[in-house]
């Protein structure tokens, strides 16, 4: 049986003149047309607007720097799918979320944070590539990014557009000498043809591929071509000879701060895994309004993991050892062997077993082998790898609990715990009885002490942290739509200038309202809604949130019925001199009325709690995950060894 072939080396970049023949243009033509008619296959959803897709960005950037970072190991061990389960990588540039941005590799995470974004995990260029990768999914594979180079998102759509504009605005200022302008033209004419001029607007018009976009993106870098191909070198950005704006700082602003190439001072190398993982599914839509960059999306879902990325050798053992036999162990694997995969084994893959979660939790970055003890480790990670330090924190925290004298629980008269048996009730209670039943019957008993987070299940507070983060992400939106609307009915371009300095409002009204909740119906009937999935919204609905000074989300409210659903029942002074005979009797005359079952929990709890100062609410719900309103962070004596560590060592 013959052996798999390996990938060839880089293929030849196509040439294409500035002034494209009437041929070129007519296949141009038929590749749109054959697109559009892949494209009208898919199916149609509402468009969201660049101001929504911003705040979309800005949230996912909230939620990733929220999440505690994990090892590839652990992040794979949580999912529990050793012996059956599979990692599988997809190439992709290290483009930032937030920013304007929609992300690179940490696209995913969008899918978690923004409902137009459900469901939809992973973005390519075109229906063919999405088939190729939909062709090898299946629902035991979990997805993951290999990282391309610090550079590689010069090509990235919208990152390109974004040194295009700086590179003209530098250009139309004056800053493009003669000089420069005839060394850039030399290799410009090598791959867009003769008489190519970096000053002609329909030239950049014709950057329609990746290698076009590349070779452009490099000039304006200032490296020149290959002279063995006739280019000419320009000097090189570090001179400042080669170039009239500064293009690094732009790629170093424009990537994922946890994925900054050593290059750019950061810690995740070329090739390396993560920081994502999330599955795919066969469905795919068209939304260029979602990712302009990538407009083809794949269904499938993040698994809610920010992973330090991992090299790509101790992650995928197996497909090393694969190579290396096909090789006969005569090169190391290059960035189409990694991108494209052996030629008829699909792409880079690795089987999930204990073994493989074992070796990995054990291997040290510092040298590439294994380290000695786990302390060991811990210092390793956080001199190599700024995120580990949040790590180390946490386990010295957790080890400093442990040495701590255990207090004593305290003890019923007849024996027992009382702690470990109300923990064990009072899980079985929320697990069976929905928040908004539990609250509305001990209230009914009587129950007028403080509501606080001890009162709802992890899952309920989820709920709130959610419908906080749709409210601030709508609530921006909103800011976004009226900074919009104002700089277009400015009366003059001075005014319009200012505000676009200015830029949108970032105080936000810190109120959750009905709409903020996922799929909120708008009948009367969603008040009677006794489900798990309306457990906030029927308990709190309306709430206000803010970020105490100690840096924690607090939700705050108040329980009470006095004239729920106003103007639509009996207002609650009716039931004041009634007895509770006559209130019930009140209650289910209605109920055969205009007032109809739909509206019974409001009506009973104005008849019976209205006339109530109510329940003060409260509830903490941990750190907050967005910036802004904190105090400022005082270093812990873990964070000030891990400093010293890295003063000493350096972060490499």
């Amino acid at each position: 049986m013959a052996k798999p072939k390996l990938p060839k080396a880089a293929p030849k970049v196509p040439s294409s003149g500035a002034s494209p023949s009437p041929l070129s243009q007519a296949g141009k033509r038929l590749r749109l047309e054959r697109i559009e008619e892949e494209m009208g296959a898919l199916p149609v959803e509402p468009k969201i607007t660049a101001a929504e897709r911003a705040a979309a960005g800005r949230a996912a950037a909230e939620l990733i720097e929220s999440q505690q970072p994990v090892r590839m190991s652990e992040a794979l061990g949580n999912l529990n799918i050793e012996g059956f389960g599979k990692l599988s990588t997809t190439q992709a540039d290290r483009t930032r979320v937030g920013g304007g941005n929609i992300g690179g590799a940490a696209f995913p995470a969008i899918s978690s944070i923004d409902p137009n974004y459900e469901n939809k995990s992973w973005g390519v260029m075109d229906l063919g590539t999405a088939k190729r990768l939909t062709n090898l999914t299946s629902p035991e594979t979990v997805w993951t990014t290999m990282l391309g180079s610090a550079n590689q998102l010069k090509t990235n759509p919208v990152v390109f557009a974004k040194l295009e504009k700086q590179f003209k605005d530098s250009m139309k200022a004056g800053n493009l000498t003669p000089e420069l302008a005839a060394k850039i033209n030399q290799n410009l004419e090598l791959f867009m043809g003769e008489g190519a001029d970096i000053r002609d607007p329909k030239i950049w018009k014709n950057l329609d591929t990746f290698e076009k976009r590349a070779m452009m993106a490099d000039l304006m870098m200032g490296q020149g071509l290959a002279p063995q191909k006739g280019g000419v070198a320009l000097g090189g950005e570090k001179s400042g000879k080669g170039v009239i704006f500064k293009p690094t700082e732009t790629l170093i602003r424009e990537t994922e701060p946890s994925l900054l190439h050593p290059e750019h001072g950061g810690t995740a190398p070329t090739f390396a895994l993560g920081p994502r993982l999330f599955t795919m599914e066969k469905d795919v839509s068209y939304r260029p309004d979602l990712h302009p960059g990538f407009p083809t999306l794949i269904h499938g879902k993040d698994l809610g993991h920010n992973v330090v990325p991992v090299p790509n050798e101790i992650a995928l053992p197996d497909w090393h050892k694969r190579f290396k036999e096909l090789t006969g162990g005569t090169r190391k694997p290059g960035y189409y062997d990694l991108a494209l995969g052996i030629k008829g084994e699909g792409l880079p893959s690795q089987i999930i077993t204990e073994e493989l979660l074992t070796r990995m939790s054990k291997e040290g970055y510092a040298d590439g082998g294994m380290v000695e003890t786990p302390a060991q480790e811990a210092i390793a990670d956080t001199v190599q790898n700024p995120n580990a330090a949040r790590m180390l924190e946490m386990d010295l925290a957790n080890l400093s609990l442990m040495n701590q004298p255990q207090q004593m629980p305290r003890r019923m008269a007849e024996g027992g715990n009382v702690a470990n048996k109300e923990g064990f009730l009072s899980r079985a209670y929320k697990a069976f009885v929905p928040a908004q039943a539990r609250t509305f019957v001990e209230t009914l008993a009587g129950d007028e002490t403080p509501i606080t987070e001890k009162n709802f299940s992890s899952d309920e507070l989820a709920m709130m942290r959610d419908a906080i983060m749709r409210s601030r992400r709508d609530r921006t939106a909103t800011n976004e739509r009226l900074h919009y609307e104002a700089m277009q009915n400015a009366p003059s371009d001075k005014e319009r200038r200012e505000l676009r300095m200015r830029g949108a409002s970032k105080e936000l009204d810190q109120t959750v309202g009905y709409q903020h909740y996922p799929n909120s119906p708008t009948s009367l009937a969603s008040d009677f809604d006794p489900r798990d999935s309306a457990a906030i919204r029927n308990t709190l609905g309306r709430f206000a949130y803010e970020k105490t000074p100690e840096g924690n989300l607090v939700a705050t409210d108040l329980y009470k019925f006095r004239d729920d659903l106003s103007g639509k029942t009996r207002p609650s002074a009716d039931y004041a001199d009634m007895g509770t005979a006559e209130k019930l009797w009140t209650l289910a005359k209605d109920s055969f009325g205009d007032a109809g079952l739909d509206t019974l929990m409001s009506r009973t709890g104005n008849a019976f709690l209205g006339n109530k100062p109510g329940r003060p609410v409260t509830v903490n719900l941990g750190k907050s995950p967005f910036a802004g309103g904190g105090a400022v962070h005082q270093p812990t004596p873990e964070e000030m060894l891990i400093e010293m560590m890295e003063s000493k060592y350096g972060r490499r």
